[in-house]
């Protein structure tokens, strides 16, 4: 009987050694989740990317007679910025051992684009319009349409998933190194889906 009160005692005693650990886990990827999305826009980055719009519009009489090409050209600048969205984080992406942790965030991708119209700036000593051959509103307008269309398709180029990545590792690390985390892991999870998808016959001039 005595050694079966020993053997129920050091039972007890593991059992209290062990659940303490298992019940502060769940309290721990819950502390980790809440400080991460209060601080969730941090993780971002911005680039401007600086373009230069060049047109040329041609024109002829009469299907024989060319005349003089007019040519245009503007300054632009288009706005990104790409980052992680840590709202999309769950419990099950976090993974605590004592002072170890494991993130597995979510992919990077682009939250804002803007290409406004105020940082379009046309070169009034190479922009020229010719006798007879002038621009018109609607070819000015198709120029900058290709141009957005140009810098979308090379957003995926551009170095910014990876930019963003470095970021973001660098800040959840001291993050979870102010939290008392000793040993941390970070992984990003993959995805087959560009940076910026857009459809090409948006672009398209429809004149």
């Amino acid at each position: 009987m005595r050694h079966k009160i020993v053997l129920l005692v050091i039972m007890i005693f593991l059992l209290s050694l062990f659940f303490p650990q298992c019940s502060r886990a769940p309290k721990q990827r819950t502390l980790i989740l809440n400080k991460i999305k209060k601080v969730a826009k941090l993780a971002t980055v911005k680039f401007v990317i600086k373009k230069v719009v060049v047109g040329k519009k041609e024109k002829r009489l009469a299907f024989f007679i060319q005349l003089k090409d007019a040519t245009f050209l503007a300054y632009t600048k288009a706005f990104i910025e790409a980052g992680i969205d840590l709202n999309k984080i769950e419990p099950d992406d976090i993974k605590v051992d004592n002072k170890q942790v494991e993130l597995k965030l979510p992919p990077v991708e682009v939250v804002n684009f803007s290409y406004p119209p105020e940082e379009m700036k046309p070169d009034m000593q190479y922009t020229e319009n010719k006798f007879l051959n002038k621009f018109k509103l609607s070819d000015i307008e198709s120029f900058y349409r290709m141009a957005e269309a140009e810098i979308r398709a090379y957003v995926n180029h551009l170095g910014i998933k990876e930019a963003a990545e470095t970021k973001t590792r660098v800040f959840m690390e001291k993050l979870l190194k102010q939290m008392g985390f000793e040993e941390i892991y970070i992984h990003f999870k993959s995805s087959n889906k560009p940076l910026m998808i857009y459809d090409p016959d948006v672009f398209q001039d429809k004149d």
